[in-house]
């Protein structure tokens, strides 16, 4: 039987008047992978904060199993990243430092390095108290994986991209897209019970996300992960929870009157559970919206003949019928359409096409004479030769040729770059 380590009851958040979701209830099982999947702007971010603690919710409740340990990584954690350990980075730190910080276990080893210094002074019932707590600590820290630590903090690295070289860096000298990998590889290595994941293949190549889908697939805890990637999630994931888009609307009813929208009340989206990886969601999610569609469109039906009848008896022998049918459909509990996904229509149109020459000059001098100057001793563009193939767009590359003098005019270097590229627009056969 499968154990809960996190239960979700009926969430709501809201930031002031402005709903963002609603009624979400889920629960996740020990070894569980799921997907939360859903459109831009939709929460799914701020569903996360909210489980990790971040975010106070506005109606619901959040419960984690009594003890499990949860680590959330944020989609930019270029600083520090959120848990229930005090894993933020020292900027001071090297990469492999940070990594056992991260893990908990360099207290652990300070700790026995501490211990060994004590005893090694002592005799009698103080050396066998130190000894007894010695134990205890290295027990703790074997079964942590601590004399596995660092292979496995080398595994974990060089598979998120890290060369060896970099194992010494301090993290405040590394780039934001390398704090955020470092961050990653902290919160795989705590190896926690709970692991929220916003985006983790954002700043990863191909390389480091098969690595990451061959390391998730293979892990014991419980994930709950955002991405984008299909591929990611279809390896990684055996269920999907996709927060969707609403109508919002608000609906007041007075002395049996029809119900009116009046504005919003309800949340701007709420949460769908399908127990399948992505793909096989998808032809789930396609079967559930036919379903809902045609019990929409049924009592549309229904409407429509009920609102005939009633028209054409209102004012006739048949008025009591009439009228009791119009308060049945008074009090009917209208569907509402299943909203529809927003389809990209793209139309793309080619203008006339340029001459060869898309531009030419002669003696043009550019820089700040005279510690630096760039004199062209002549430029000229040309189709490239992408753009004879039948296409909507084309692409014209600029080669510049140019010489450029830093400290004497007596020293020239030629310099040929490509410098951009231009869109087709109208003809332009020289400049001068």
């Amino acid at each position: 039987m499968s154990t809960t380590v996190l239960t979700v009851h009926n969430l709501s958040k809201s930031y002031v008047v402005w709903p963002v979701f609603s009624g979400v209830s889920f629960a996740l099982n020990a070894g569980e992978r799921v997907a939360l999947v859903g459109p831009n702007g939709v929460g799914k971010s701020t569903l996360l904060k909210v489980i990790a603690g971040l975010e106070d919710p506005s109606t619901g409740s959040v419960v984690k199993a009594k003890g499990a340990r949860l680590v959330y990584l944020p989609q930019e954690a270029a600083s520090s990243f959120a848990s229930e350990a005090d894993l933020s980075f020292s900027p001071e730190a090297t990469l492999h430092d940070s990594m056992l910080q991260g893990t908990g276990l360099k207290v652990m080893q300070e700790r026995l390095r501490d211990l060994e210094n004590r005893m090694s002074g002592l005799q009698g019932d103080e050396w066998d108290r130190l000894m007894h707590e010695y134990e205890d600590t290295t027990r703790q820290f074997e079964l942590a994986g601590g004399y596995d630590l660092e292979h496995r903090i080398e595994m974990v690295l060089k598979g998120l991209g890290f060369n060896e070289e970099q194992f010494a860096q301090s993290l405040n000298i590394m780039s934001g897209g390398q704090r955020t990998r470092a961050a990653l590889a902290r919160a795989l290595l705590s190896d926690p019970d709970i692991l929220l994941l916003d985006e983790p293949t954002n700043h990863l190549d191909l390389d480091a996300i098969e690595w990451l889908e061959s390391f998730l697939a293979q892990w014991k805890g419980t994930l709950l992960v955002i991405a984008h990637d299909r591929r990611f999630l279809n390896k990684v994931t055996m269920r999907t929870l996709d927060m969707e888009f609403t109508r919002s609307i608000m609906r007041v009813t007075n002395n049996e009157r029809a119900p009116r929208e009046l504005g919003m009340s309800e949340a701007f989206s709420k949460l769908q559970d399908y127990p399948a990886p992505y793909d096989k969601y998808l032809d789930l999610k396609a079967e559930r919206y036919e379903l809902l569609m045609a019990q929409y469109e049924a009592q549309q039906e229904v409407i429509k003949r009920e609102e005939y009848y009633i028209k054409r008896f209102i004012d006739s022998p048949n008025t009591n019928q009439a009228l009791g049918r119009r308060k049945r459909l008074r009090r009917m509990e209208r569907l509402q359409r299943p909203p529809e996904k927003a389809q990209l229509r793209l139309a793309l149109r080619s203008h006339i096409r340029s001459g060869q020459s898309v531009f030419e000059a002669e003696d043009l001098a550019i820089g700040y004479p005279p510690l630096a100057r760039t004199e062209n001793r002549g430029l000229r563009t040309e189709d490239s030769p992408l753009s004879t193939q039948r296409s909507a767009l084309s692409t014209h590359h600029v080669q510049v040729i140019s010489y450029v003098h830093v400290a004497s005019p007596r020293h020239w270097q030629r310099v040929s770059a490509t410098v951009g590229s231009v869109p087709p627009c109208r003809r332009i056969d020289s400049m001068k």
